[in-house]
Protein backbone atom coordinates (compact mmCIF):
# COMPACT_ATOMS: atom_id res chain seq x y z
CA UNK A 1 0.00 0.00 0.00
CA UNK A 2 1.24 3.48 -0.87
CA UNK A 3 -0.15 6.93 -0.06
CA UNK A 4 0.68 10.10 -1.98
CA UNK A 5 0.55 13.50 -0.25
CA UNK A 6 -2.61 15.59 -0.17
CA UNK A 7 -2.85 18.16 -2.94
CA UNK A 8 -5.88 20.37 -3.27
CA UNK A 9 -7.72 18.34 -0.64
CA UNK A 10 -7.25 14.90 -2.22
CA UNK A 11 -4.66 12.17 -1.89
CA UNK A 12 -4.08 9.14 -4.10
CA UNK A 13 -3.98 5.89 -2.12
CA UNK A 14 -3.02 2.44 -3.33
CA UNK A 15 -5.31 -0.14 -1.75
CA UNK A 16 -4.33 -3.63 -0.59
CA UNK A 17 -5.42 -5.11 -3.92
CA UNK A 18 -3.21 -2.69 -5.89
CA UNK A 19 -5.94 -0.38 -7.20
CA UNK A 20 -5.80 3.37 -6.64
CA UNK A 21 -8.43 5.63 -5.10
CA UNK A 22 -8.63 9.27 -4.08
CA UNK A 23 -9.54 10.16 -0.51
CA UNK A 24 -10.45 13.51 0.98
CA UNK A 25 -8.96 14.96 4.17
CA UNK A 26 -11.61 13.10 6.20
CA UNK A 27 -10.34 9.80 4.81
CA UNK A 28 -13.48 9.21 2.73
CA UNK A 29 -13.08 7.60 -0.69
CA UNK A 30 -14.29 10.08 -3.29
CA UNK A 31 -13.47 8.28 -6.57
CA UNK A 32 -11.22 5.82 -8.37
CA UNK A 33 -7.71 7.12 -8.75
CA UNK A 34 -4.22 6.84 -10.11
CA UNK A 35 -0.77 7.44 -8.64
CA UNK A 36 -1.11 11.13 -9.52
CA UNK A 37 -1.62 14.30 -7.52
CA UNK A 38 -4.05 17.12 -8.23
CA UNK A 39 -2.53 20.42 -9.30
CA UNK A 40 -4.54 23.29 -10.73
CA UNK A 41 -7.69 21.18 -10.39
CA UNK A 42 -6.37 18.37 -12.61
CA UNK A 43 -4.80 14.94 -12.19
CA UNK A 44 -3.23 12.91 -14.99
CA UNK A 45 -4.71 9.47 -15.62
CA UNK A 46 -2.16 8.35 -18.23
CA UNK A 47 -3.77 9.45 -21.49
CA UNK A 48 -6.12 12.06 -20.03
CA UNK A 49 -6.61 14.62 -17.28
CA UNK A 50 -9.53 14.41 -14.87
CA UNK A 51 -11.12 17.01 -12.63
CA UNK A 52 -12.04 16.49 -8.97
CA UNK A 53 -15.31 14.86 -9.98
CA UNK A 54 -13.44 12.19 -11.92
CA UNK A 55 -14.62 13.59 -15.26
CA UNK A 56 -12.24 13.59 -18.22
CA UNK A 57 -11.59 17.21 -19.12
CA UNK A 58 -8.53 16.90 -21.39
CA UNK A 59 -7.48 14.00 -23.60
CA UNK A 60 -3.87 13.70 -24.70
CA UNK A 61 -3.77 13.29 -28.50
CA UNK A 62 -3.02 9.83 -29.80
CA UNK A 63 0.69 9.33 -30.43
CA UNK A 64 1.71 11.70 -27.62
CA UNK A 65 2.58 11.08 -23.98
CA UNK A 66 3.57 13.05 -20.90
CA UNK A 67 6.82 13.01 -19.00
CA UNK A 68 6.67 11.09 -15.72
CA UNK A 69 6.73 14.18 -13.47
CA UNK A 70 3.55 15.40 -15.15
CA UNK A 71 1.91 12.00 -14.85
CA UNK A 72 2.49 12.19 -11.09
CA UNK A 73 0.87 15.61 -11.02
CA UNK A 74 3.82 17.96 -10.91
CA UNK A 75 3.60 20.75 -13.46
CA UNK A 76 0.01 20.13 -14.58
CA UNK A 77 -0.44 23.35 -16.52
CA UNK A 78 1.48 25.05 -13.70
CA UNK A 79 2.44 28.20 -15.61
CA UNK A 80 -0.75 28.68 -17.60
CA UNK A 81 -2.80 26.81 -20.16
CA UNK A 82 0.08 24.92 -21.82
CA UNK A 83 1.95 21.70 -21.12
CA UNK A 84 4.86 19.84 -22.73
CA UNK A 85 4.08 16.46 -24.32
CA UNK A 86 6.27 14.02 -26.23
CA UNK A 87 5.61 12.55 -29.63
CA UNK A 88 6.02 8.84 -28.96
CA UNK A 89 7.35 7.93 -32.40
CA UNK A 90 10.36 10.25 -32.40
CA UNK A 91 10.54 11.51 -28.80
CA UNK A 92 10.33 15.15 -29.83
CA UNK A 93 8.59 17.63 -27.59
CA UNK A 94 5.42 19.47 -28.46
CA UNK A 95 3.22 21.99 -26.69
CA UNK A 96 -0.40 21.07 -25.93
CA UNK A 97 -3.10 23.44 -24.70
CA UNK A 98 -5.91 22.73 -22.22
CA UNK A 99 -8.19 21.74 -25.08
CA UNK A 100 -5.86 18.83 -25.89
CA UNK A 101 -4.66 20.43 -29.13
CA UNK A 102 -1.00 20.35 -30.18
CA UNK A 103 -0.12 23.96 -30.93
CA UNK A 104 3.67 23.82 -31.43
CA UNK A 105 5.94 20.93 -32.39
CA UNK A 106 9.67 20.94 -31.78
CA UNK A 107 10.88 19.52 -35.08
CA UNK A 108 12.69 22.84 -35.65
CA UNK A 109 14.09 23.10 -32.10
CA UNK A 110 16.57 21.21 -29.94
CA UNK A 111 14.50 21.74 -26.79
CA UNK A 112 11.44 23.62 -25.55
CA UNK A 113 9.93 24.51 -22.19
CA UNK A 114 6.86 26.34 -20.99
CA UNK A 115 7.96 29.82 -19.97
CA UNK A 116 4.77 31.50 -18.75
CA UNK A 117 1.24 32.06 -20.00
CA UNK A 118 1.44 31.78 -23.82
CA UNK A 119 5.22 32.04 -24.02
CA UNK A 120 7.46 29.07 -24.79
CA UNK A 121 11.25 28.98 -24.39
CA UNK A 122 12.90 27.25 -27.35
CA UNK A 123 16.50 26.17 -27.90
CA UNK A 124 18.21 25.95 -31.26
CA UNK A 125 21.93 25.64 -31.99
CA UNK A 126 22.75 26.11 -28.28
CA UNK A 127 20.82 29.38 -27.91
CA UNK A 128 17.51 29.97 -26.14
CA UNK A 129 14.75 32.30 -27.28
CA UNK A 130 11.12 33.00 -26.43
CA UNK A 131 8.10 32.47 -28.70
CA UNK A 132 4.84 34.29 -28.03
CA UNK A 133 2.19 31.78 -29.09
CA UNK A 134 -0.43 34.54 -29.32
CA UNK A 135 1.52 35.77 -32.37
CA UNK A 136 2.56 32.37 -33.69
Amino acid sequence: MFVRPFHEGLAAVETDDGTWIYINTSGKTVMKGAPADFFNGLACMGDRFIDKKGETVIEIPQGYSLESSTQNGFDNFYLGDLIVVYEEQNGQKAIMNKQGKIILESNNFDDMKIFRDNYVAVKKNGMWGIINLDKH
